[in-house]
């Protein structure tokens, strides 16, 4: 890398980089007697490229690309702020981690150990880049109290909505309640139209009956018509009657003669039988005697011949009589078909006569009756067309009552329609603030959930979280380094423990880096050292800062390879002095080391000496010659 420096003007080597100065003067404070302006140019040159860093009062940083043929302008219309992040994007360090690894002044050599537990370990915390948690805690922090925000906006929007459901359903309420009462005046009036229209029915049932009864009072041919008929019915019922008699008469004598018959006929065959079973007893009683004896009845000595002869002959007797009686039993069968035909064309006369009187005596009550009603509806034709009368008017009346109940019930209903579709709007309307809530609560649970992962990487994020394991690794790491330089710069007499927590005097821990210093194994406090052990401390802190930001970026040589020392030998005697010098000299093999020292006796260390020279308020940097180590 090739540097070059180039000031007009009070300006300090962290003014091009960062637009400040170490010990924070402001512009009008940097500039010369006899200038205007203060402008401070840096040029970093590598192999392929070459960056120009420009910072003037007036034009602010300008940075600039230049190649073999082309010089760009990256910053060109931008704002200051944003061209600080591109330098910064470019450079890969920002202004505390310059100081913290490059520059070290009088005063900041001693910053480590003289600022207070929180302003140390906020210093650490920005080494470690806590900027980042801080900002990702901010930003979560912030994101919780914005979805908190939007929480309650949505809760108090839930209450807005319950609100205006409430007086919705107020009013909802209330159109209901007259949907009710209209409802009741409807329902009367459709009660009293079923009643006025049950009177009509009655009053035209009474009048249709009226009528009815009118037309058969006034028929009275009809009646004579049917009269007449009826008698006419009763002579040929009459008529009828007579010959059933006759021929019911002649049925009976026939009758009679065929049961005559048949008492002579059942009174053979009652005789053939007897005398069919004395042939029978007859042969039983011969078939008993043994051959040889005698008949009781002649005497005769009975043979199987005789016995015989006698067997066939009864036998053809009782063939012939059982033949004579086949024959009387046919014509007896015969005789009882007819008695049978007989008897039924007699009970068939006497259903028809039955029937014949039956007619006639009712006809004979018919006409009776019919002759009554005729006189009877006569009479009573005039008090029907009276009742008839008084009837329509009624009638009239009713109806007329009906048509202003359904006029009055027409406009009922029209009311009701109108209640009933603001109650379906006020209801919708419910319907769509309640979803609404709905939405809100389930955004409300989403905003929950939100929250809850919120939470959680808030304090992951906060010094309870990564911080304090990042805390512990960093104390782990700086203790072998400083212990490294510290050994060196103390003989091996002193020790420092850097702790990443703080136990305080109520015996409560903290995440606050505190350390401890041991002095020939003996622990005491920074301010009990004398003022050379405190350098020896600030120095290798310093120097540990130094090489654990060149390993946290991984640049062996460090940032721009260069490191800074303003005034670090006060209070050091001459044989620590050659100690620090000797350590600078072998830290020096792998970068450049600038010494601002008013000692001359460790020039012997140096590769180049320069002298600041201040001529009319002015001062220059002049180069001794090169020295030559070995």
């Amino acid at each position: 890398m090739f540097l070059i420096l180039m000031v007009r003007g009070k300006a300090r080597f962290v003014k091009p980089f960062f637009g400040e100065t170490t010990k924070e003067l402001t512009g009008d404070d940097v500039i010369r007697r006899g200038f205007k302006n203060c402008e401070v140019e840096l040029i970093l040159n590598d192999a392929d490229l070459t960056i120009s860093i420009n910072r003037s009062r007036k034009r602010g940083l300008i940075v600039k690309l230049i190649g073999s043929s082309v010089e760009t302008n990256i910053t060109e219309g931008k704002k200051q702020i944003e061209c600080q992040e591109i330098l910064k994007s470019l450079l890969g360090f920002d202004k505390n981690v310059f100081l913290a690894s490059c520059y070290f002044s009088q005063e900041s050599l001693s910053l480590f150990t003289r600022l207070s537990d929180v302003d140390r370990t906020n210093m650490i915390t920005h080494l470690l880049g806590f900027e980042t948690y801080d900002n990702l805690y901010e930003k979560v922090k912030n994101k919780i109290e914005n979805e908190l925000l939007n929480k309650n906006n949505l809760n108090l929007e839930v209450e807005k909505l319950k609100r205006k459901i409430e007086l919705l359903n107020n009013d909802r309420n209330s159109v209901l309640n007259r949907l009710i009462e209209i409802n009741n005046d409807i329902s009367k009036i459709e009660n009293r139209i079923v009643i006025y229209s049950n009177e009509v029915n009655d009053y035209t049932d009474k009048i249709d009956e009226l009528n009815n009864s009118i037309r058969i009072e006034i028929d009275i041919s009809d009646l004579e018509q049917l009269i007449n008929s009826n008698i006419l019915d009763l002579d040929r019922l009459n008529s009828e009657l007579d010959k059933l008699n006759s021929e019911r008469n002649i049925l009976n004598e026939k009758l009679y003669e065929h049961k005559n018959f048949r008492m002579r006929i059942s009174t053979i065959i009652e005789s053939l039988g007897n005398r069919l079973n004395e042939i029978m007893q007859q042969i039983n009683e011969f078939r008993n005697f043994k051959i040889g004896s005698r008949c009781d009845k002649c005497g005769a000595i009975i043979s199987s011949d005789n016995m015989e002869k006698f067997i066939d002959e009864k036998t053809q007797n009782l063939t012939k009589f059982q033949c004579e009686i086949d024959s009387n039993q046919q014509k007896l069968d015969e005789l009882n078909k007819q008695i049978g035909g007989v008897s039924s064309e007699i009970r068939k006369i006497d259903e028809v006569i039955g029937s014949n009187k039956i007619i006639i005596k009712s006809t004979n009550e018919t006409v009776k009756t019919l002759n009554s009603q005729k006189y009877v509806m006569l009479e009573q034709k005039n008090s029907l067309d009276k009742n008839i009368l008084e009837l329509n008017t009624l009638l009239s009346a009713k109806k007329i009552s009906i048509s202003d109940c359904k006029s009055e019930l027409s406009k009922l209903n029209k009311q009701f329609s109108q209640f009933d579709e603001q109650k379906n709007s006020i209801e919708s309307n419910i319907e769509i603030l309640n979803s609404d809530i709905n939405a809100c609560k389930a955004s409300n649970l989403n905003i929950d959930n939100e929250i809850e992962i919120l939470m959680f990487w808030k304090e992951s994020f906060s010094s309870k979280g990564i911080r304090s394991l990042l805390l512990d690794k960093f104390c782990n790491e700086f203790n072998v380094i400083i212990n490294e330089y510290l050994s060196i710069v103390s003989n091996g007499l002193m020790n420092v423990i850097i702790n990443p927590i703080k136990i305080l005097k109520s015996g409560e821990e903290r995440n606050r880096i505190d350390f401890d210093i041991s002095l020939d194994s003996t622990v005491v406090k920074y301010n009990s050292l004398s003022g050379g052990e405190k350098r020896r401390v600030d120095i290798s802190m310093c120097l540990a800062l130094n090489k654990w930001v060149s390993n946290k970026f991984g640049i062996q040589t460090g940032l721009l390879g260069i490191l800074i020392l303003d005034e670090i030998f006060s209070y050091i005697d001459r044989l620590g002095e050659e100690t620090i010098a000797t350590l600078l000299f072998n830290e020096s093999r792998n970068r450049t080391i600038f010494v601002i020292s008013h000692t001359p006796e460790l020039i012997s260390y140096v590769d180049k000496e320069m002298v600041i020279i201040k001529e009319n308020g002015v001062s220059r940097l002049e180069q001794i010659a090169e020295k030559m180590q070995t």
